[in-house]
């Protein structure tokens, strides 16, 4: 709000923005500032942007029980099972870094077991629902890339609309296999049914939502400073199981 327009004059002073104080380390809890999470079994993984880590915290008791430090900000996380029979020891977490450059996978100790760099900039991240196909978003050329999500390697890569930032994924497609939700800067929500040959990936989009592109009606905006319209920036996806 104070970004946009000054605090309207007899607005509540709750409105105001007080931020923590700097000298009491203790007054903010050492995971305040994750921009992604995961839970899977009784433990809630989440990124940690501000101080370059992913964590693991009890999501009964609150408290961090795994602290991985990455050396560069992660952005985004997907956490599952990495065998059949859905044991929670045996999860494995992918996390992404754009600014890093770089895709790690973590097991459920919070070992990385998988460290393969990027030639772009990976940002989202999902696993097809057999967690046979890892597919990474790099923001910077646009493009979702089909990963081994074991080793990580790229298999193969498609052009998107532009900078997908969100990825989730169902295998519910046309072509038998697994179809990808891809949340895009300019608030494109695309459905693209994947089909793999060879070397090769192919996208269908075959569903897509237009959000919002500019202000409605009833924005509020400073006298005098015409409304400027501006694309949506969604920034996560989600798919039920139960339906689309």
């Amino acid at each position: 709000w104070t970004e946009v327009s000054p605090i309207p004059a007899g607005a509540p002073t709750s409105l105001a923005l007080t931020p923590p104080p700097s000298s009491n380390a203790a007054a903010v809890p050492a995971w305040t500032s994750g921009g992604a999470l995961a839970l899977v079994g009784d433990s809630l993984w989440i990124v940690d942007r501000d101080r370059s880590r992913v964590v693991a915290v009890g999501a009964l008791t609150g408290q961090v029980a795994i602290d991985v430090p990455l050396g560069a900000a992660p952005d985004q996380l997907v956490a599952f099972p990495s065998d059949d029979g859905g044991s929670t020891q045996d999860t494995t977490v992918v996390v992404t870094s754009a600014v890093g450059q770089r895709i790690v996978r973590l097991a459920a100790d919070g070992s990385i077991v998988a460290d393969v760099a990027s030639s772009g900039a990976p940002l989202a991240v999902a696993v097809s629902p057999d967690r046979s196909q890892l597919f990474v978003s790099d923001v910077a050329e646009s493009r979702i890339e089909l990963r081994d999500p074991h080793t990580l390697a790229l298999l193969a890569s498609a052009e998107t609309l532009e900078m997908p930032r969100a990825l989730a994924a169902t295998g519910e497609s046309s072509t038998g296999g697994a179809s990808v939700w891809a949340v895009h800067q300019h608030g494109q929500v695309v459905r693209y049914d994947v089909t793999t040959a060879a070397d090769e990936l192919l996208l269908t989009a075959t569903s897509q939502i237009e959000l919002r592109r500019s202000l409605p009606e009833d924005e509020l905006y400073n006298l005098g400073v015409l409304p400027v319209a501006r694309p949506t920036r969604a920034l996560a996806c989600a798919v039920a199981k139960s339906g689309p």
